[in-house]
């Protein structure tokens, strides 16, 4: 009986711990699938019927503003293209020909050719750019050579020295040999400082500037000043930015080439010339053809044209009396005083003398008919 008593009352206490565990685990477990719940419902936002209706409203009206935008600009736009197409047609002319009376052949014309490949030589030497050269004379189909250059090996070292942004050889050149040359110099030395200051030595950079002060440049103490006040503030330039720009690297690479070599070409000022004369003559073709419909032809014995150049070149003749460009049936006649003039001029002066003897109108001397020289530019 007390046994009983004893048992039953530990099997209901064994029996209400199990049913606790039981209630426990059921609630962790509805805990844990409310929170995953909760979690699902967080990582998928929903957005009501009444925000759906005003975002879909929003994104009509900005459909309809860029709508109207588009349409506004449309036309403009398209107007404006139309009309630059028409520009470029109106201003720039595919068809160069027919514009000079003894138009030259490069392409097809072995001999124009060559006379084309000199001139491109020359043109890379008087830049001191021999190493192009030489590899233009390697890879042009041509009888090239290259052309006797006095100090040739002072050349290819200096510019090889400049174009690794070595200034010191080409600053001990000039300071032996052109001495006159100061305005190249102090630029040269000016940009040695400038390259001291980008490689991170400042102090040596500090130094030359005390060096150059020195020398007897007492037309540069303004720019020795802007020089100086550089080196003291680097990296910050103020307003002396322009003494780093890289447009002074190529100025000086061609003036320095320019000094070490008296070699000189000719292209540059050829194709200045002909950058210039060809719209006056294209603004000359379409006159003539307007005056004369179905006629392209130019004028055949005038000048149509004065392009103004640094240095005048006179490939042919211009009589100062007649003022008539020289042909090959009115060629320029030397007299005997010196003075050239065309044929046709010295025929009218002929005619009005005697004996074959005409005078000069420039000069009191006389000239006979027979012993006046025809000239060949």
């Amino acid at each position: 009986m007390c046994t009983e008593l004893i048992i039953e009352p530990a099997e209901q206490i064994n029996k209400s711990l199990d049913s606790a565990e039981i209630v426990e685990l059921s609630e962790d477990s509805k805990s844990n699938e409310s929170g995953e719940q909760q979690e699902e419902n967080c990582g998928e936002p929903e957005l009501s019927v009444h925000a759906q209706y005003i975002l879909l409203e929003a994104l009509n009206n900005l459909k309809k503003i860029l709508g109207e935008m588009a349409q506004e600009h449309k036309h403009p736009i398209h107007h404006l293209i139309s009309r630059c197409g028409k520009s470029i047609d109106n201003k720039f002319y595919s068809d160069l020909s027919k514009l000079l009376k003894s138009e030259k052949e490069i392409e097809t014309d072995p001999e124009n050719l060559a006379h084309a490949n000199r001139l491109i030589l020359e043109h890379l030497i008087g830049l001191g750019r021999t190493d192009v050269a030489e590899t233009f004379i390697k890879e042009s189909d041509s009888s090239l050579s290259m052309p006797d250059i006095s100090n040739s090996e002072t050349l290819r070292e200096i510019m090889s020295a400049f174009k690794q942004f070595n200034y010191l050889p080409a600053i001990e050149w000039l300071k032996d040999c052109a001495p006159e040359k100061k305005d190249l110099l102090f630029r040269l030395q000016c940009q040695h400082i400038i390259r001291l200051l980008e490689t991170s030595d400042k102090m040596a950079a500090l130094k030359y500037v005390r060096e150059l002060q020195s020398f007897p440049f007492e037309d540069y103490k303004e720019e020795l000043s802007h020089l100086m006040f550089v080196v003291i503030s680097y990296p910050q330039k103020g307003p002396y930015e322009y003494l780093f720009h890289s447009g002074r690297w190529f100025g000086l690479e061609e003036e320095l080439a320019q000094a070490l070599t008296d070699y000189r070409s000719s292209l540059t000022a050829i194709l200045s010339a002909g950058a210039k004369t060809v719209p006056s003559l294209l603004t000359m073709r379409a006159f003539l053809s307007s005056a004369r419909p179905g006629s392209t032809s130019t004028l055949s014995d005038e000048l149509p044209c004065n392009v103004p150049i640094p240095e005048q070149v006179h490939s042919s003749f211009c009589c100062p009396i007649l003022k008539v460009q020289s042909t090959e049936t009115n060629p320029p006649v030397r007299l005997c005083c010196g003075h050239v003039i065309s044929m046709d001029a010295m025929n009218k002066l002929a005619q009005q003398s005697r004996n074959n003897r005409l005078k000069c109108p420039y000069c009191p001397l006389e000239s006979v008919l027979q012993e006046t020289k025809v000239l060949h530019f």
